[in-house]
C-alpha cells in the first residue's frame, strides 16, 4: 500500500512539472475600410470616439500624433484595429475619467501605438483600460499610466477574459500594472501577457481570485522594475486544488530588478489536507497552482529560489508564513535592462 501510494505521487508529480500549455492567439485581419482621426485629410474624424461609432468589424482606425481628451472611449464593435501613428507622440488622455478606454463583450480587435495616460485619481477603481467579457484582443506596444501609485487606479484591468495579448507596452505610475481576474459569469483563461516593463507601480500584475477560474494563463519575458511588488499571486478561496494541478498558470522568463518590498509574493487559503499534498506529494510548496520558473531574481541561484507568501492561520485571525519555489532560476537577465 505504501508502495502504491509513492509511485501515484510521483506519476503526479511527472505530470504536474511537465504540464506546459500552449494555445493560438487570434490575430485580428483587417478586411474593411480604414478610418483616420486628425491630421488635414478631408473626412478626417476629430475624435477617436466618432472614428468608433462609425466604424463596422473590420475596419482600422488610423491616428495621427496628437493629444486626443477622450472622456470614456467605449469599444463595444468586434474586429476593429485602432493604431496611433507613434506611441511616444499620439496621446489619448482620460482627463481624469473614470476609465479612459472600456472594451466590452467584443471579439476580436487591437490597439497599439499610442500613450495612454489619465484616469481619475480620485476613484479607488478607475482603469486607465478596463476589459470585460473580451476574447481575442491585442493591446500591444503602447505606453500605459494611470495617474499615481497610491491613487488606486490601475493601469489595466481584465475581468473575464480569455486569449489576450498584452504585449511590448511599458506599464506605471499605477496602484496595479494589470489586475487579471474572473467575473462571476465568465472565467480567465489563456491569456499572454508578455514582453512588457512594469515600473513604479504599487504591484506590476496581481493575479486572482481563485486559481480555477484565473488559470492556464502565461506571464512571459517581461521585466519588473521598481515596483512595491513584482507579482502578487493571489490564489483566493474557492478552488479545487486537484483540479487546479493541471490549469496552472505559469510564470516564467521573467525578470526582476529593485522591487521595494518583494520581487513576487502570494497568498494562498488551502484546506489542511491541501498543504500536506502540495508539501509532500508534489513538493512545489504551497503555491503549487501557479509555476514560477526560469525567473530571474537578482540573484545568483541556479538550482532553487525560495517565493514567501503566506495563508491564514487555522483560526480566524492571523496568517502563516509559507514558500513556493522557482526550480530553474536563471542568474543572469532573460532581458538586460536597458
Amino acid at each position: 500500500m505504501r508502495k502504491r501510494f509513492l509511485v501515484f505521487g510521483i506519476i503526479l508529480l511527472f505530470i504536474c512539472m511537465n504540464f506546459n500549455p500552449s494555445f493560438a492567439f487570434y490575430n485580428p485581419v483587417s478586411s474593411g475600410n480604414t478610418l483616420y482621426v486628425g491630421g488635414s485629410g478631408e473626412g478626417n474624424y476629430s475624435n477617436i470616439k466618432d472614428a468608433i461609432n462609425a466604424s463596422s468589424p473590420g475596419d482600422t482606425i488610423f491616428v495621427y500624433n496628437g493629444t486626443y481628451y477622450e472622456d470614456e472611449v467605449d469599444i463595444d464593435k468586434s474586429n476593429i484595429t485602432i493604431l496611433g501613428e507613434n506611441k511616444n507622440t499620439t496621446i489619448i488622455d482620460g482627463g481624469g475619467s473614470f476609465q479612459t478606454i472600456r472594451i466590452w463583450s467584443v471579439k476580436g480587435g487591437k490597439i497599439s501605438g499610442f500613450t495612454i495616460r489619465n484616469c481619475s485619481n480620485w476613484h479607488s477603481n478607475s482603469r486607465t483600460i478596463h476589459l470585460a467579457d473580451v476574447d481575442n484582443y491585442e493591446i500591444s506596444d503602447n505606453i500605459i499610466t494611470a495617474t499615481r501609485v497610491d491613487s488606486g487606479a490601475q493601469a489595466i484591468m481584465l475581468i473575464g477574459c480569455s486569449y489576450i495579448t498584452i504585449a511590448n507596452n511599458s506599464i506605471s505610475e499605477s496602484t496595479a500594472g494589470i489586475i487579471l481576474t474572473y467575473s462571476l459569469v465568465k472565467d480567465s483563461v489563456y491569456n499572454l501577457i508578455s514582453g512588457n516593463i512594469f515600473y513604479n507601480n504599487n504591484v506590476g500584475i496581481s493575479i486572482g481570485h481563485g486559481s480555477d477560474h484565473t488559470a492556464k494563463n502565461i506571464i512571459s519575458e517581461n521585466i519588473f522594475y521598481e515596483n512595491n511588488y513584482g507579482i502578487y499571486d493571489y490564489d483566493g478561496f474557492w478552488e479545487s486544488r486537484i483540479k487546479t494541478l493541471k490549469n496552472r498558470n505559469i510564470i516564467r522568463n521573467n525578470d526582476f530588478y529593485k522591487n521595494n518590498s518583494v520581487q513576487a509574493t502570494f497568498f494562498e487559503q488551502p484546506m489542511l489536507f491541501e498543504m500536506f499534498f502540495a508539501m509532500f506529494i508534489t513538493g512545489k510548496g504551497i503555491s503549487y497552482a501557479t509555476n514560477w520558473t526560469e525567473n530571474y531574481w537578482e540573484t545568483t541561484e541556479t538550482r532553487l529560489h525560495k517565493i514567501y507568501g503566506y495563508f491564514p492561520g487555522l483560526g480566524l485571525y492571523g496568517t502563516t508564513p509559507a514558500v513556493a519555489f522557482d526550480l530553474h532560476p536563471k542568474n543572469t537577465p532573460n532581458r538586460p535592462l536597458k
